[in-house]
């Protein structure tokens, strides 16, 4: 149910993607999952060990690129590019009147950057864990 409904609430839903073994290999598959099998939009929230991260940098940023959500959010809660203001804020284009999905255009914006597609906020580990 978590997948196919979308949530105005944190929701965990846990699932296993099999057979890969590295980021090179469970990032492309993990974003077509989520692009694919997971209902919304609005935004998502990727947890990864920042050397991780630095190690495959390219894979990370094609993850950016390809996911079709309007926040990105790495190690923090999503509602923090909400609360931050000045990066959009939305569900990623492409919605209509008729299925408006996570909805339809963006919000904040503060710099009034044009035809804004997703906002990518990072965050160290630590703020998961509230230290």
């Amino acid at each position: 149910h978590a997948l196919c409904r979308e949530a105005f609430c944190p929701v965990l839903a846990i699932t296993t993607l099999v057979g890969h073994g590295d980021a090179a290999q469970f990032m492309p598959a993990a974003v077509d999952f989520v692009n694919t099998k997971v209902e919304g939009t609005l935004a998502c929230v990727i947890i990864v060990d920042p050397r991780a991260h630095s190690a495959h940098k390219d894979v990370f940023d094609a993850a950016n690129r390809d996911l079709r959500y309007g926040g990105i959010a790495y190690n923090a809660f999503a509602g923090v590019i909400f609360g931050l203001g000045s990066v959009s804020w939305g569900g990623f284009p492409g919605h209509t009147l008729d299925n408006t999905g996570s909805g339809i255009g963006q919000v904040h914006n503060t710099y009034m950057v044009e035809n804004v597609e997703k906002s990518v906020v990072y965050a160290p580990v630590r703020m998961l864990l509230g230290i």
